[in-house]
């Protein structure tokens, strides 16, 4: 029995035995501990402390949201929406974006280097160059991420988390076409002096530490601290998924009257190490899921070689790299540097919320800015270098004003975002592709929005919403060939070592209008069924190495998706049972799909191409039930169909390795193929998905308590890439995780224990094949089996 079948058979039997003891949990607790304690109630260490057990409820909490830009529960909101406590963030030791996948049915979330690529329902984006347009909206406190590699360190000292899954275009904007993820922060509190540290350590040397720390300096203003310091080895060999980081955030809240408050906060987060791992997919028999693509050099070269991609020996004077290819030749590949990896990112802003209330209106003022350097050397496939550092720019201001009057629930407003980016990039992949881009990016944009929710009835309400949209983008950059490089203007003369290649420049401007219309119908005041159409877009934009100098080939144009959706939202059982369902039928047009060509000049290129529609339908069901008053159960469950009915586009059929598409080559001309991949699922798309949880909590002698919990989370099979080869296809999986955590009578510390991924299965989440070597995937994973210790103090 192989290690991987091994900690399988270990793990699921382990996983059986804990179900078991955690299904009686119940009965002896009944019938023993609730008779000696008595009667529970609710206790909290201090009203910042988010380490704090909920001491018997019995019922479900009613759980806040601001979605849609107004205070509601979750229960009247017509939006398919979850909600990550900070609890299920701890519990699923949610530090890195990529952990916040594993709570949340339908969303995935890869790397591609230091980029975070997010998917709802397979509607995301892969690239990560700086043309990315993100399909999923992040914002924090209502600010706006446009960097996705920016997503990272916000993952503390937190509120909650809202996962919105479908088009957020009324309310949210450009690039929300798939989703929007909410992370509301704590924000200082007026009337207590509190604080708390948590402190944990666990294998793979981690050390973690955050906390956050409440001072008021006089009735109506008050400042709040917090940090995060992580120290932790690779999850990967040769280094790779390591996490080396620290976050800091300040706020200062004014409030002089009940009418009025100013909330003023800054951030700073830095990465260090060496970052994403990619790994072998599928991994080579008897090696671990966790090998890096590094530690299989031979193997990539010796691929290399089968497929022709060796010259003679010195064909290019004065470069020679023996051995690859045999005795006598070149490689026209180069090995991987795994030791000269490493990221240097640098993300701060700073941001501001002005509050008047009036007349039963408020107006919400929000400005914004956020900066980042990113610097780093990764190996996907091949070698990334990203130097001198890319940077960003990013201001937002958006001005709402809000009200409910006369059976009209409304919020309007106007939003203005602009972006600067810088990158330069070098490839250098051996003989074939040794170039460096640089590429300049502006984006401004414009928008007037509106949306009204009006009460025809107690019970039914109609809701309509319109958000117009204009987008100015620019581009301008070059490509220059370096020495030695054979593909597009030869670069063979050592004493000219640089070969410009190509240059663009471009401008266009993209309007759109989205909207969203409904109907809201109490069937009972603990029931409401709802009937939702909207509509989302992902800005267009500008590709910087075609090759041409027209910009309309250059670019591309928006994506579109439309969402049809009947939902239901259900208390049953006296508030113990919580069932909340949703059918959803999408239409995807223009669908972006990042994609390795080879442009017109014969150079590797990432351009994103207009080349998809596609048709999505499923079902997303989330149940809670407190089963008594000490055990809780939540299932929740998505049901997904996917197809894309047109992708395509052409490619110089010299360039499309054995192996490399499952797609339909369909020859155009003599040297030019149509890939057709009409018919496969979209991407990071399972079938099924979902996660389960038990909550038991047994009551200790003089008031303290011991809360234990079992987490599982499955997937079935999806594709990580859209070449829809085999070796893209990540496999079907199902994980466990444990948790204990011994709460003081007090309330005020705690120590616990935690196993996440008991069984060690790999989870992959993302990848693609290298573009020289048909069939050489590297691929993103979930962590490996964790386990350590976690303590909480809290005053």
């Amino acid at each position: 029995m192989d290690r991987i079948s091994a900690c399988e058979h270990v793990g699921s039997r382990a996983t059986t035995a804990i179900l078991a003891v955690m299904l009686l949990a119940p009965m002896w607790s009944i019938s023993g501990a609730q008779e000696a304690d008595g009667p529970a109630t609710q206790t909290t260490s201090s009203p910042s402390d988010q380490q704090s057990v909920a001491r018997g409820a019995g019922a479900l909490e009613e759980v806040v949201v601001t979605a849609q830009h107004r205070e509601e529960t979750l229960q009247k909101s017509s939006l398919a929406l979850q909600v990550v406590s900070p609890q299920e963030l701890e519990d699923a030791g949610v530090v890195r974006p990529i952990d916040l996948s594993s709570l949340v049915p339908g969303l995935e979330i890869g790397m591609g280097g230091p980029t975070t690529q997010i998917y709802i329902r397979g509607v995301g984006d892969f690239s990560s160059l700086e043309v990315t347009n993100p399909a999923v909206a992040f914002n924090v406190d209502g600010v706006y991420v446009a960097r996705p590699e920016a997503v990272p360190g916000n993952f503390y000292d937190l509120q909650r988390i809202e996962v919105l899954k479908g088009p957020q275009g009324t309310l949210y904007g450009r690039n929300a076409s798939g989703g929007a993820i909410n992370v509301i922060t704590n924000q200082p509190l007026l009337d207590t002096f509190s604080g708390y540290v948590n402190v944990e350590g666990g294998n793979y040397s981690e050390v973690y530490a955050d906390g956050a720390l409440n001072v008021p300096l006089g009735d109506w203003v008050a400042v709040r601290g917090a940090f995060q310091v992580v120290n932790r080895d690779a999850y990967a060999t040769d280094g790779f998924d390591d996490d080396h980081h620290q976050a800091g955030r300040l706020q200062l809240l004014l409030k002089p009257s009940d009418t009025f408050s100013v909330l003023i906060g800054g951030d700073y987060a830095h990465f260090g190490g060496k970052g994403a791992a990619y790994v072998l997919y599928p991994p080579l028999p008897g090696r671990s899921p966790w090998t890096s693509v590094t530690s299989e050099n031979p193997l990539y070269l010796a691929q290399g070689a089968a497929q022709g991609l060796c010259i003679p020996a010195y064909y290019v004077p004065g470069y020679v790299n023996q051995g690859a290819c045999g005795a006598g030749n070149t490689s026209l590949i180069t090995p991987f540097d795994a030791a000269s990896a490493y990221q240097d990112e640098t993300f701060w802003s700073v941001h501001g919320e002005l509050r008047w209330t009036f007349d039963n209106m408020t107006l919400t003022v929000l400005p914004g800015y956020r900066g980042a350097t990113i610097e780093d050397i990764t190996v996907p496939a091949v070698e990334f270098v990203n130097q001198p550092p890319e940077t960003s720019d990013e201001t937002t201001f958006e001005t709402r004003l809000s009200g409910s009057t006369s059976g009209w629930n409304w919020v309007t407003g106007l939003y203005f975002y602009h972006e600067d980016q810088a990158e330069t990039y070098v490839l250098p992949a051996g003989l074939i592709s040794n170039n460096i881009s640089y590429g300049a990016l502006g984006t401004r944009s414009y928008a007037a929005f509106g949306q009204a929710t009006y009460s025809v009835t107690n019970a039914l309400r109609l809701i309509a919403g319109i958000r117009y949209t204009s987008d100015r983008r620019t581009a301008s950059g070059y490509v220059n060939n370096l020495y030695p490089n054979l593909g597009g203007v030869p670069c063979l003369d050592p004493e000219v070592p640089v070969c410009p290649l190509e240059t663009f420049a471009g401008r266009r401007t993209f309007v759109d209008t989205t909207w969203k219309t409904g109907v809201e119908y109490d069937v009972s005041p603990e029931q409401m069924v709802y009937v939702t159409v909207s509509t989302g877009f992902k800005a267009g934009g500008f590709n910087l190495n075609l090759n041409t100098t027209n910009p309309e080939e250059s670019s591309f144009d928006p994506e579109h998706l439309t969402a049809y959706e009947i939902g239901s939202h259900n208390r049953l059982l006296n508030d113990r049972l919580q069932v909340n369902g949703e059918a959803f039928y999408w239409n995807y047009k223009d669908a972006q799909q990042p994609h390795v060509v080879t442009d017109y000049a014969g150079l590797v290129a990432f351009p994103v191409l207009n080349a998809a529609s596609a048709n999505l339908y499923g079902i997303d069901v989330d149940a809670e039930a407190a089963v008594t008053d000490i055990d809780r159960i939540s299932l929740r469950t998505e049901y997904l169909h996917s197809n894309f009915e047109h992708f395509g586009f052409e490619e110089y059929t010299m360039y499309i390795p054995p192996g490399s598409t499952g797609c339909k080559l369909i020859p155009t001309t003599a040297a030019i193929d149509t890939v057709d991949c009409a018919g496969f699922p979209l991407t990071h798309a399972p079938t099924w998905a979902g996660t389960a949880n038990y909550v038991h909590h047994f009551r200790l002698t003089g008031g303290a308590d011991i809360t234990a919990s079992l987490d599982v989370q499955y997937a079935t099979a999806r594709y990580l890439y859209s070449d829809f080869i085999p070796n893209e296809q990540a496999p079907s999986y199902l994980t466990e995780s444990i948790h204990a955590t011994y709460l003081s009578a007090s309330g005020k510390w705690s120590v616990g224990v935690f196993v996440r991924n008991l069984s060690d299965r790999p989870v992959y989440t993302g990848g693609y094949q290298s573009p020289f070597v048909g069939g050489f995937v590297g691929a993103n994973l979930q962590a490996p089996r964790t386990y350590g210790v976690r303590l909480h103090v809290g005053f």
